[in-house]
């Protein structure tokens, strides 16, 4: 099996010769695969995390695509999403033994945050593609960090100091990637902001803290104790969400609420807003 690396020199689950057809089956057929109720969830659900995967693998790699395919896939998520709104059938989907890169990470997070976002009662698709497309590349400035210090197990202060510049070097990528709107951008410069106002870059406090950015620090957040990454475990649903549960004062409680009850009743919380 060959892959496709992303900038970072990890590695992701696409061998580059599925790259020419699978831009035709993005471009022609994700929506009629999404659309279609003879298709079984899951499986619509594993084609948006497909096309998720592959476009943000080429876009960080530097790809000629920019930013076009993967505000398609966003859209097309969005849509599968209002329109059938069983969020837990995609977590599902997610779930694979994958490494935590850069790409895997950000595909997680944007599901994440755009299936709390319809369990909190949103339901227009352009703000929830908007809220995908933010979450996709939020930490992608990450990248422009040196090696060692994304590497690094034990942080120093100084290296803590260098990570939290990364929302910043992030809304600068979006701006190359073409993905810079208010919303997105807002979303991603405080996604690292804690409801109780020790997070960064601007120690906002609770309702202060944009709405996008609370819906991606929280899927920010679960994806990375849900993936296998260096040096720690991938944990389970349930210890995941009680980690973050213990985590007091990081999170609009609200909406973390929302997710325990999202992941534990199979995603019917949303059916009624």
């Amino acid at each position: 099996m060959r892959w496709l690396d992303d900038c970072a020199g990890e590695r992701v689950w696409f061998p580059p010769s599925d790259a020419p057809a699978f831009r035709v089956y993005l471009r022609t057929h994700l929506r009629d695969i999404l659309g279609t109720r003879a298709v079984p969830l899951v499986d619509r659900s594993w084609a948006v995390h497909r096309a998720l995967l592959h476009e943000l693998a080429l876009l960080m790699a530097g790809g000629d695509l920019r930013a076009n395919g993967l505000i398609e896939a966003c859209r097309a998520l969005a849509g599968f999403l209002v329109a059938n709104f069983q969020p837990d059938a995609l977590f599902r989907s997610l779930r694979v033994d994958a490494p935590h890169t850069p790409v895997v990470h950000g595909v997680e997070t944007a599901i994440g945050a755009v299936s709390l976002a319809l369990a909190d009662g949103q339901r227009s698709v352009a703000a929830l593609t908007t809220l995908a497309s933010a979450a996709a590349v939020a930490d992608v400035g990450l990248l422009d960090l040196p090696r060692e210090v994304r590497e690094r197990e034990v942080l120093s202060p100084m290296d803590w100091q260098a990570i939290r510049r990364h929302p910043d070097l992030s809304q600068r990528r979006m701006k190359a990637y073409g993905l810079v709107t208010p919303d997105a951008s807002r979303a991603v410069g405080h996604h690292h902001e804690r409801w109780d106002g020790t997070g960064y870059p601007a120690r906002l406090v609770g309702r202060a803290i944009p709405l996008e950015a609370r819906y991606l620090g929280i899927a920010d957040a679960y994806s990375a104790l849900t993936v296998a990454r260096r040096g720690q475990p991938r944990l389970g649903r349930g210890d995941a969400l009680r980690e973050m549960a213990g985590s007091t004062g990081q999170f609009d409680p609200a909406l973390l609420r929302l997710l325990v009850h999202l992941l534990a009743d199979g995603g019917r919380a949303g059916e009624a807003a």
